[in-house]
């Protein structure tokens, strides 16, 4: 993709040929002949008062230049830039000698931190003696463009004035286009200018987290420089000395933590490359001295206008010194300072599989060459529209790439449509329709490693459930709000549109609010060339940013996640801001025409990437909860449901507790709409004595900031009887011996404690038997006083919950005298069966053979030793394939 280069692109005009300017200048404004204000001309001057000074500096009155001509400014000779229009005019004769700044900035006026009421956006300005007053000839004294305010695209000089000379002083609007109403306001402020005051670490200015400081090098000494290359860590670093103007803040750590150190908003003017570098003690000497305690430094970005030491170690209660100085000789500049917390990018994430973790202005770094940054936006239904930003000003190069992707496609495509103060060639996205599932962006740069870059990201709900914007809203008293913070609006046509939508939010001290405009909701060829603005309370423009790419190709391709479309132009910026009210002003690009001069677009205001109104962390939802209703204890239970987490990068934590004194803690990393589906196994009905019981399932779903909701579902589990998997008695070898009972259990319900209640069928009481939860098998004795033929056992097994078996088993019971012992039994060469037996002395015993135990059939006799010892030979032919023997008295 190529960028267009327009002359109404402010962050683009210094490539305009100087003659071209000057004479599209004279040529447009040859013939504008209506009447002006007052200070239009040399002669209706607005008079600065002499005696200005740091206690009473001076506030010109507000003047609209929507009125304003060009007449009698031809002949002036503006060396900053020549294409302007609208010139207001002021004299200053000053009572004193000294440096004096002038400025129409709005905000972050240079070291006085002024704010005007100017709410043109890109004002330019020059000083001029005349020997002849309004006659001339007029001598340039200072000039300046692009110096402070919002995108630093308004105009403030700081120069050495004289006693007792007239000064000309002249302001104009940048570019030839009218001014958009709501845009037209020039005021100037005048002061008696001072060296800062934190020009040594002597007397530093103190620095907060998260918090916009607006500071300035103007007048400031050459008090510090570095010596080597040591302290400047990192990739792409040109190490320098810092010849210029220096300032020094003091920053103390508030916790063991990586910290980000920010310069932006410096000049970018022909001779200033602004280096950064972080100290950890002051050194009160002469001046310039060498810093020696560097902890790190920065000098990348050699023609932006930001630098960042990212990510510096701090432990709590540390104290830094942070300098602000410039590689060469210059007048010195306004700019902006900024101390944040680090959250860093986990590599290895170089796939969607082991895609980080999102942050709000997560940080990260294209290292080694060619390296690809994955991160997770998480899964959202099919539709949901993707806001992403890269900011790489701070970069030696910006021109990261940029791409939302599925795992296997690309979803869509960007690599320039930022403006200057975020990295004119880094990329944004607006409005990406996702395909449902999980969702990734990835970050690089092809052939190349670069570092620090900030990534913002958020994930609205589809098209059709953003607010509609309501008309009249082109000022900011009526500007549209909803507390969704996300709109579908039009820029109505014909072509170029004069339409001016305005939006309205609030926002707490030291939120991020990132504003991102979709500039082709529709997805197809068809798209605008818009202007985003953020303007504070008043209606002020604080950031603005048109420099999205005048093209588009809704061109796809599947399975491929290194293409380089589809691509849609849009807008995006973000603001460190303050307590208070905010407006998001929407515009056609100055100089449009034709089919991207009006339509439609989708805009999105977040705080702290979070959507909706709040801007603070949203908290999670459980819903669609479902379960197995009825289960036999032992059984398991099937619970699905529905996680809902709109903020990027929260982990969340889905703790499951099932009612039984079980829990569990499952983790997602990714936020987004999630369905889950766990299964759990009830051991027991619970409490004991119970039939069945209801369980409560209580399942809290809770994001890594502690916020956490609650959801129940129920589920009944009933008893399950126990039963006997095995059962018998031994016989008593002899009366007084024991008749063993033995058995295994039975029960799917593994908490059940078990009763088991034996009738021994000889009059004995009955015998209850208590066996503990688990138990799986069970032998119990019992002696026999009587012989007779057969006891009947009655035997009856209960679990806890009263659920019962029950069975009855025969057992036979003879005396000594009648029976044998069987010692050993052994087949011998010839087939026959040995057997040795153990009787009473000198007895006769009948040997029976039994095939089914039931029916026995004497097989021969044989009488005992004296020691009661016998043997009998069983010659049965053929041999039985099995047989049972018992030796009997007769």
């Amino acid at each position: 993709m190529t960028e267009t280069i327009r002359s109404s692109l402010p962050g683009l005009r210094r490539v305009l040929p100087f003659g071209l300017a000057l004479a599209v200048f004279i040529g447009a404004h040859s013939t504008l002949i209506a009447a002006g204000p007052a200070n239009d001309n040399c002669a209706g001057a607005v008079v600065i008062p002499p005696n200005v000074s740091q206690g009473s500096p001076f506030f010109g009155p507000v003047v609209s230049i929507a009125a304003a001509t060009s007449m009698g400014e031809t002949s002036l000779t503006n060396a900053c830039q020549s294409f302007v229009s609208r010139g207001l005019w002021y004299r200053f004769t000053p009572m004193n000698a000294g440096f004096y700044t002038i400025t129409t900035c709005s905000t972050c006026a240079g070291a006085t931190s002024m704010a005007g009421a100017t709410t043109v956006d890109d004002t330019v300005m020059a000083i001029y003696t005349s020997a002849g007053g309004c006659a001339g000839p007029f001598v340039q004294v200072a000039c300046n463009d692009d110096l402070c305010g919002p995108s630093s695209l308004q105009a403030s000089i700081t120069a050495s004035l004289l006693a007792d000379t007239t000064y000309y002083i002249v302001v104009w609007q940048y570019d030839i286009t009218p001014p958009v109403s709501g845009k037209t306001n020039i005021q100037v402020l005048v002061t008696w200018q001072t060296p800062p005051e934190n020009d040594t670490c002597l007397s530093p200015q103190p620095v907060m987290l998260n918090t916009l400081v607006c500071g300035s090098t103007i007048l400031a000494s050459n008090n510090y420089q570095l010596s080597g290359s040591s302290c400047f860590k990192g990739i792409r670093q040109t190490p320098a000395a810092g010849l210029g103007r220096d300032v020094v803040y003091w920053f103390e750590a508030p916790a063991d933590d990586d910290y980000s150190f920010k310069v932006y908003n410096y000049s970018i003017a022909a001779g200033y490359n602004l280096m950064l570098y972080v100290g950890g003690f002051c050194q009160p000497q002469a001046s310039p001295q060498i810093v020696t305690n560097c902890i790190a430094a920065s000098n990348r970005n050699s023609a932006g206008s930001a630098e960042e030491i990212s990510c510096l170690s701090l432990t709590n209660g540390q104290q830094v010194f942070i300098y602000v100085d410039d590689t060469g000789v210059n007048e010195g500049s306004a700019f902006i300072l900024e101390v944040t917390r680090c959250v860093r990018e986990s590599e290895t994430n170089n796939t969607p599989a082991t895609a980080s973790r999102l942050a709000c202005g997560i940080e990260g770094s294209i290292s080694p060459l060619n390296d690809l940054d994955f991160y997770a936006l998480g899964s959202f239904p099919a539709g949901s529209r993707a806001f992403v930003m890269v900011d790489g000003e701070s970069a030696e190069l910006s021109n990261f790439d940029l791409r939302i992707t599925s795992m296997t496609d690309t979803l869509e495509y960007d690599d320039q449509d930022n403006d200057m103060q975020f990295g004119r060639t880094s990329p944004n996205v607006a409005g990406v329709p996702l395909v449902g599932g999980p969702a990734f962006v990835q970050v690089n740069y092809p052939g190349r490693d670069e570092e620090p870059y900030r990534l913002y990201a958020t994930v609205q709900p589809p098209a059709a459930l953003a607010a509609h914007e309501v008309e009249p809203n082109d000022i900011p008293a009526a500007a549209t709000s909803d507390p969704r913070n996300y709109y579908a609006g039009t820029l109505s046509g014909p072509s170029p549109s004069s339409d001016v939508d305005i939006y309205r939010f609030t926002a707490n001290e030291g939120d991020i609010v990132f504003v991102s405009l979709d500039c082709a909701p529709a997805r197809t060829a068809t798209f605008i060339k818009a202007q985003l603005a953020l303007l504070d309370g008043f209606g002020n423009s604080l950031v603005i940013v048109d420099g999205s790419i005048a093209a588009a190709d809704p061109t796809t391709i599947t399975n491929d996640l290194t293409v380089r479309k589809p691509f849609f132009p849009a807008e995006a910026l973000t603001y460190r801001c303050a307590e208070g009210t905010y407006h998001v002003r929407v515009s056609i690009s100055p100089g449009i025409t034709g089919p991207s001069g009006a339509g439609d677009y989708l805009l999105s205001i977040t705080r702290n990437c979070i959507a909706g109104s709040a801007g603070v962390n949203t908290t999670p939802t459980v819903t669609n909860l479902t379960v197995t209703p009825a289960i036999v204890e032992g059984g398991t239970v099937t619970l699905n449901g529905l996680i809902s987490e709109p903020d990027l990068g929260n982990w969340l934590s889905l703790v499951v507790n099932w009612g039984d004194g079980a829990s569990e803690i499952l983790n997602y990393p990714e936020p987004g709409i999630i369905p889950f589906t766990l299964n759990h196994q009830y051991l027991d009905d619970n409490p004991t004595g119970t039939a069945s019981d209801t369980y409560v399932i209580e399942v809290t779903i809770m994001d890594d900031s502690g916020a956490s909701s609650k959801a129940n579902a129920w589920v009944v589990a009933s008893n399950a009887p126990p039963r006997f998997g095995s059962i018998a008695v031994a016989p008593p070898a002899s009366v007084g011996s024991g008749a063993v009972l033995s058995g295994t259990i039975v029960d799917p319900g593994t908490l059940d404690s078990f009763i088991l209640s034996v009738n021994w069928g000889d009059g004995s009481p009955m015998q209850n038997l208590n066996y503990a939860a688990g138990t799986t098998t069970f032998s119990q004795a019992h002696s026999y006083s009587t012989a007779i033929t057969t006891y009947n056992v009655a035997i009856t097994l209960r679990d806890d919950d009263n659920g019962m078996s029950a069975t009855n088993l025969a057992v036979q019971v003879t005396s000594d005298a009648r029976r044998a012992r069987l010692l050993s039994i052994a087949k011998l060469p010839n087939g026959h069966m040995l057997l040795q037996l153990q009787g009473l002395s000198s007895v006769t015993y009948r040997i029976d053979g039994s095939t089914n135990l039931p029916a026995w059939l004497m097989i021969g006799s044989v009488p005992s030793g004296p020691s009661g010892l016998f043997s009998f030979e069983d010659a049965t032919t053929p041999a039985p394939r099995f047989r049972f023997y018992r030796a009997v008295s007769p």
